[in-house]
């Protein structure tokens, strides 16, 4: 049982390792374009919603304030925070 858990945390570690690598999202820290519009995709199509790509290519444009490609935690901040006023 103890090689199964070995196994299972390597596998995460090599994962994320690669994922980082590609520049995509890990669920954490940054997460670059194609990443953005993949999960903006699932979250609308989910709700039923219609997917527009260009409109998700805008928001990312928006949230890439240095436009390295990217979206950090300090340019999700503002972002996440934006929708929280008020309540």
């Amino acid at each position: 049982m103890n090689k199964w858990i070995v196994l299972v945390v390597a596998l995460t570690i090599v994962a994320g390792a690669q994922a980082k690598e590609k520049g995509k999202s890990t669920g954490a820290l940054t997460q670059d374009r194609d990443a953005f519009i993949a999960a903006q995709q699932k979250k609308v199509e989910a709700s039923g919603g219609e997917f527009d790509k260009a409109k998700a290519e805008e928001a990312f444009k928006k949230m890439d304030k240095n436009g390295d490609g990217v979206i950090s935690a300090d340019e999700r901040a503002p972002t996440a925070m934006k929708g929280k006023k008020g309540k």
